[in-house]
């Protein structure tokens, strides 16, 4: 196998003899790119038998993993047989490769693989990863080597797997984004500017970073206020100015109302809350409905009956999730008129918390006196012991329904690979 032009980092990782074998890297260090490279390597020890790749969903093995393959493949001149149907990868001295997802770890019991690489590690559960360990075992393997790569995340379980509980057996390799000569400066000025420094060192220069403290450190009680009353006075009936940031549970139901003004720049104001617990959702659209004209009337002395005028942004499940015999949220508010924006899946959590971050930093976020559990929620919601946002204190539904809104309106895409080759 040539070089292909890898970075000092990728080559160690490809050289590497360990049994657990890590590669953490920043944004767009090339991590799927040398997860390939090093399934040609533990190929070429073990021809005529199979490994495994290992995306967290079926969706990113096919439109991540399965063209960088391909590219990769292709410019190393390696003959390959491609089963789509199947996902499965055969190469020229007969060793298979199967892309796999890992949401379904119970669908990878019975494997007998000789090696295997999981991509994207803190996408991955613990139980997919240790499913994946248990899996290689092949005998006949040259190198019987489990490959975990991906941008840190806290203190999670690959931070314990190669930090905490390493041993002789286990290996750690950095990378860093600004190491790759591919990714452009603009590309790294964005990312700058829209991480904090904690941040950076984590999603940038591939370091795992304690995320102690508040997960909404930039929050500051200079952003406590309400919209000018004139202002809602003249936009209320243009689409789109109200609009509903939503988290469906099954406990608690946590509804915001938000006003986004057309002409002062690109704020939004979070103006009334809707928190109810042990509810349905056919019950609590109609409360929220009622918080909704109680506001309005309130703020500006009008009466508020155009729903088709508000914009729902809520969480993914809403699509799948049915509070009633017939009908799942989304279906639930559409008809009651609301224009629902819901995405095919919900955006990571870090994500979500960078882009709020970033957003409340350059005040474009203020949230209403009258909010009392809002404020209390994004005040005081902290970090667990393994770095991720705390849900035992009862402050993540509401919190979780100002990132899907946020994330909807503000997000550049930081996990989007570059359109120019990252290797």
């Amino acid at each position: 196998m040539t070089s292909m032009g890898l970075l000092p980092a990728q080559l160690e990782f490809i050289k590497a003899q360990e049994r657990l074998v890590g590669f953490v890297g920043g944004i767009g260090s090339g991590k799927t790119w040398v997860a390939v490279c090093k399934a040609v390597a533990l190929s070429t020890v073990s021809p005529r038998l199979s490994g495994m790749i290992l995306e967290p969903t079926f969706t990113m093995a096919r439109d991540v993993a399965l063209p960088t393959i391909k590219r990769v493949l292709d410019l190393m001149g390696i003959p390959y047989r491609l089963h789509e149907t199947h996902m499965t990868v055969t190469l020229h001295n007969g060793a298979v490769w199967l892309l796999r997802s890992g949401d379904r770890p119970e669908n990878l019991a019975g494997l007998n693989l000789a090696w295997a690489i999981v991509d994207e590690g803190a996408l991955q559960t613990e139980r997919a990863i240790l499913e994946t360990m248990a899996r290689v075992r092949d005998p006949r393997s040259g190198l019987q080597q489990v490959c975990i790569v991906g941008t840190p995340d806290g203190y999670n379980h690959i931070h314990r797997m190669f930090v905490t509980n390493a041993d002789n057996n286990t290996r750690l390799i950095r990378a860093r984004t600004r190491d790759n000569p591919s990714i452009s400066a603009g590309y790294l000025q964005t990312m700058t500017a829209h991480l904090s420094p904690d941040e950076r060192r984590q999603y940038l220069d591939g370091e795992f970073v304690s995320m102690s403290g508040r997960v909404f450190h930039a929050w500051g009680d200079h952003l406590v206020g309400d919209p000018p009353r004139d202002a809602v006075y003249n936009n209320i009936q243009r689409a789109g100015v109200l609009q509903l940031w939503a988290d469906f549970n099954v406990g608690e139901m946590a509804w915001l109302l938000v006003y986004k003004p057309p002409d002062e720049g690109d704020v939004s104001y979070i103006v009334a809350e809707c928190i109810g617990s042990n509810t349905g959702t056919a019950r609590h659209v109609h409360e929220f409905k009622a918080t909704l004209s109680e506001w309005v009337a309130d703020f500006c002395a009008l009466a508020f009956t155009r729903w088709s005028l508000v914009d729902a942004y809520t969480d993914a499940s809403g699509r799948a999730r049915k509070s009633s015999a017939s009908e799942t949220d989304v279906e639930l508010l559409e008809a009651e008129g609301f224009r629902v924006k819901s995405p095919p899946a919900n955006p990571r959590v870090s994500d979500g918390v960078n882009i709020t971050n970033a957003v409340l930093s350059r005040g474009q976020l203020k949230i209403s006196p009258r909010c009392v559990r809002t404020l209390a929620a994004i005040r005081a919601h902290g970090y667990d012991k393994d770095g991720q946002p705390d849900k035992k204190h009862g402050h993540d539904h509401i919190t979780d329904a100002i990132r899907y809104g946020v994330h909807a309106q503000y997000h550049i895409n930081p996990h989007k690979r570059a359109s120019v080759s990252v290797r």
